[in-house]
C-alpha cells in the first residue's frame, strides 16, 4: 500500500520534532554558554591577585582585588559573576568602581572560559563560586563579613544560585531573567528538557535580602518583564529600569554606589 506524500508528510513531523528536541537536549550547553573558550586579551594583572581553586574538572581562576591593601581582608567584597559572552578580565573595571567605597571584589572565571579548566554548567560554575566565596572568607578573621552579589546577566543566576548555600547580605542583578525554564517555549521544547535550571525567582521568593534590580526596557534578549517578576517576589527589592537593550552599558552606576553605602555600611545617603 502506497501512503500518499501529504501523510508521509504529517508522519514525518513528529519525527523531526523529535531529533529537533533531543539535538537541543545535548546542545544546549552552546547556547547558555557561547563563550566557552573565549581567552583573555591585554588584561592588566598589576591589582589582581589570581586564585587557583581545585574544582571536579581541574583548576578553577578567580581574580582578587584588596581595594584598601592592608592585608586585613575584612572590607565587604563583592563576588561578581560575569555575562555568558565574555571573559573575566573585560570586567576588571570593577575594581577600581568599588575601591571608592572599599569595598574588595572577587571575580570568578567560569569553567571552561578564559584560563578556568573544565566544563560550564549549573553544577560546575556553583563548586567554583562555593569555593570561591569560602576562600575569601577564611582570609579574613572578621567571620561576619559583608558580601554583595553581583550578577549580569547569566550570572544574575549564577549568584542566586550561590545565595541558596552562602551567606549573602546584599545582590546586584543586571538584564538577569527569571529561570531558565522560562525560555523553553522560546525554543519550542518543553520544560523538562532543560537540564541547568538557574530558577532565580525560586531562589528570590519571600526573600528579605536587600536586593537591585538593573534591567532595560528594550532588552530583547531577556525582556523586562523577568525583572518585573524578580521585583514582584522578593520582599526587598527595588527596579530600576532604563530606555536601553540588553549588553552591559550602564556598568556600575549612582544607584548602586547608594544601594551599598545603604545595606552594607548602613549609611544614610540623600536623593538629588
Amino acid at each position: 500500500m502506497k501512503i500518499p506524500g501529504k501523510i508521509k508528510a504529517i508522519l514525518s513531523v513528529p519525527v523531526i520534532y523529535i531529533i529537533y528536541c533531543t539535538a537541543m537536549y545535548f546542545g544546549q550547553s552552546s547556547i547558555s554558554f557561547p563563550g566557552t573558550g573565549l581567552k583573555p586579551k591585554n588584561a592588566d594583572y598589576s591589582q589582581v591577585t589570581q586564585i587557583e581553586i581545585p574544582i571536579s574538572e581541574g583548576i578553577g581562576r578567580v581574580f582578587y582585588f584588596d581595594a584598601v591593601k592592608d592585608g586585613n581582608f575584612d572590607n565587604p567584597f563583592v563576588i561578581f559573576a560575569h555575562g555568558n559572552f565574555e571573559v573575566a578580565e573585560g570586567n576588571f573595571d570593577l575594581f577600581e568602581q568599588y575601591k571608592d567605597i572599599n569595598c574588595d571584589v572577587l571575580i570568578v572565571e567560569y569553567p571552561g572560559y578564559g584560563n578556568s579548566e573544565g566544563s560550564p554548567s549549573e553544577e560546575s560554575i556553583n563548586e567554583l563560586c562555593e569555593k570561591a566565596y569560602d576562600s575569601a572568607m577564611s582570609m579574613s578573621k572578621n567571620k561576619d563579613r559583608k558580601v554583595i552579589a553581583h550578577g549580569v546577566s547569566i550570572g544574575g543566576g549564577v549568584v542566586c544560585k550561590l545565595s541558596r548555600s552562602r551567606k549573602i547580605d546584599a545582590m546586584i542583578l543586571q538584564c538577569t531573567f527569571t529561570s531558565f525554564k522560562s525560555f523553553a517555549y522560546d525554543y519550542f521544547i518543553p520544560q523538562f528538557l532543560i537540564r541547568d535550571q538557574y530558577d532565580n525567582e525560586d531562589a528570590l521568593r519571600g526573600s528579605n535580602m536587600p536586593l537591585l534590580i538593573h534591567h532595560g526596557t528594550r532588552d530583547i534578549l531577556i525582556p523586562f518583564r523577568h525583572a518585573e517578576i524578580l521585583d514582584s517576589v522578593s520582599n526587598n527589592s527595588r527596579l530600576i529600569s532604563y530606555p536601553r537593550g540588553h549588553n552591559r552599558w550602564f556598568g556600575y552606576s549612582e544607584e548602586t554606589t547608594k544601594f551599598v553605602l545603604e545595606n552594607i555600611f548602613g549609611l544614610e545617603t540623600i536623593d538629588d
